[in-house]
């Protein structure tokens, strides 16, 4: 069965917490993935970097299997070839083959799973292949954590080029390829204050605050692991000790950081 598009409804939730248009988070798409997050077999989109797999392999398979794992970036092939090289990797390094894939509609890197809010790639990877909903709020976390919100608020296309696809974001032209794209979405003129937004729950990390935080808190103290007058919203250094005990004792990853899979756990949410 095919996989559902995102609606205006969920690009709006989206741009509410990035403080941004609609258009500028469909323009990032439509570079990156030209609007699809699935491909015609309904598997997320990959593009499988081998300079990445050498990397997170140290270059192990280099001489062996030089076509999916080598210094030098490029040998791409097809779009069709992607799962066929991803699948090679995947046989000879699991965790470094998903670090080594963009994925989606937005082309997030595996290795970037924990700033979008997983405990692990796989879940990063399990959560990539259910829907283009995944993809957009791991895309809305990693701007949020990689502080990319403004330059994308303001078109700063250049500035987001630069901290979204890295310091040779020119050789590809991504800069002007999202301005022309921004211009195209631009002309669908989206009012988002006349649809109605479901919330898009945040990572909740060290120096957060809010209400959000004080439910966590709550939750907390619920497992016996935060004392009530700690609860106060602000994420401190009691509230990060008392969610790594948690992730232990649930025989999570201990990273103090309440992603999607802490907060079901902790929260039912």
């Amino acid at each position: 069965m095919a996989k559902e598009k995102l609606s205006n409804t969920d690009y709006c939730r989206a741009a509410e917490r990035l403080n941004c248009e609609v258009a500028a988070i469909k323009a990032v798409a439509i570079v990156e993935s030209k609007g699809n997050g699935f491909d015609t077999q309904d598997r997320p989109k990959i593009l499988f970097e081998r300079h990445k797999f050498a990397k997170y392999t140290n270059g192990k398979y280099v001489t062996s299997h030089p076509d999916i794992c080598n210094w030098t970036p490029g040998g791409y092939g097809t779009a069709a070839s992607q799962y066929d090289r991803y699948g090679r990797a995947l046989i000879l390094d699991a965790q470094a083959a998903m670090f080594s894939a963009s994925w989606g509609k937005f082309q997030i890197m595996g290795f970037n799973f924990a700033i979008c809010g997983y405990r692990s790639v796989q879940d990063f990877v399990d959560d990539m292949r259910l829907s283009e909903g995944a993809h957009l709020d791991a895309f809305v976390e990693y701007v949020v954590q990689n502080e990319l919100a403004d330059e994308l608020r303001n078109k700063d296309w250049a500035g987001f080029a630069k901290g979204y696809n890295g310091p040779d974001y020119k050789i590809n032209q991504y800069d002007t390829k999202m301005a022309d794209a921004y211009k195209q979405c631009k002309t669908e003129n989206i009012d988002c204050s006349k649809v109605v937004k479901p919330q898009l729950r945040p990572v909740m990390r060290f120096g957060d605050s809010g209400n959000d935080v004080r439910s966590m808190q709550e939750c907390l103290v619920t497992e016996l692991l935060l004392c009530p007058g700690d609860v106060d919203g602000n994420f401190g250094p009691r509230t990060e000790m008392a969610v790594k005990a948690f992730q232990s004792l649930n025989k999570m990853t201990v990273d103090g950081i309440v992603g999607k899979n802490t907060r079901k756990a902790l929260m039912g949410i």
